[in-house]
């Protein structure tokens, strides 16, 4: 399925979908998002940073330790939508703390920011400055990923391991994917299967922090690997 083939089924209404429409809506909704993921940074306490770093194995004693700058971003992400206090992530608590107003950009940030799924997943086709499709191999679901950059960099075959925050009609990353590469087709479908088993025993409070640490130990921020899962 092409990227043009999924925009049109997402679509839901009845004019000709516009990929420029459809980017100038991910724009805008990327702005107030980066606005949203500040005001959650500055709340991040530094126990909930340590607690993130040592099950990243990025605390060495009572040092935070990165190997890049991409690896810094992987760990506010970690900490945001793992790291829980009284029963919530600092995600959910800041929803609790301030709701938006209902219909506004903010609302609609704010329950895509609440309704993510971090996975596997496979590109599967892209069209360059607008969006990719994405194959969650823990699932076989398809999302549909604008991401201007990532549409012009990766291409179909990439395994990255990443969380998508949902929209109503496309998904967006939270900005700290994990690139893995490319493998040869046999070895992808091996790979595939083999993270579809380990998936089974996920829950709705999972935690990926074992395999983003061995993703960390590998250099998988810097440069391609490729990891069992």
């Amino acid at each position: 399925m092409s990227v043009l083939d999924l925009i049109r089924r997402q679509d839901t209404s009845h004019a000709t979908p516009d990929s420029r429409d459809l980017v100038a809506r991910y724009q805008r909704l990327r702005r107030v998002c980066k606005e949203l993921n500040n005001s959650m940074v500055g709340r991040v306490g530094r126990d909930i940073l340590d607690e993130g770093g040592r099950k990243l194995g990025l605390l060495r004693g009572d040092t935070l330790v990165f190997g890049s700058e991409d690896e810094m971003a992987v760990l506010m992400d970690y900490c945001l939508y793992h790291v829980r206090r009284n029963g919530r992530n600092t995600v959910e608590q800041y929803c609790c703390d301030h709701p938006a107003a209902p219909g506004s950009d903010e609302a609609v940030c704010l329950r895509a920011m609440q309704n993510t799924v971090y996975s596997l997943f496979r590109v599967d086709a892209t069209e360059p400055g607008v969006a990719l499709v994405l194959t969650d191999l823990a699932t076989d679901e398809q999302f549909l990923l604008v991401d201007i950059g990532l549409s012009q960099t990766a291409k179909p075959g990439l395994l990255l391991f990443s969380r998508l925050m949902l929209f109503e009609d496309f998904a967006a990353t939270t900005g700290a994917a994990i690139p893995l590469g490319h493998l040869p087709a046999d070895e992808a479908a091996a790979f595939g299967a083999n993270w579809k088993k380990v998936s089974l025993s996920r829950t709705a409070d999972y935690d990926p922090s074992p395999v983003i640490q061995e993703c960390l130990k590998r250099g998988a921020t810097g440069q391609t690997r490729y990891l069992d899962p």
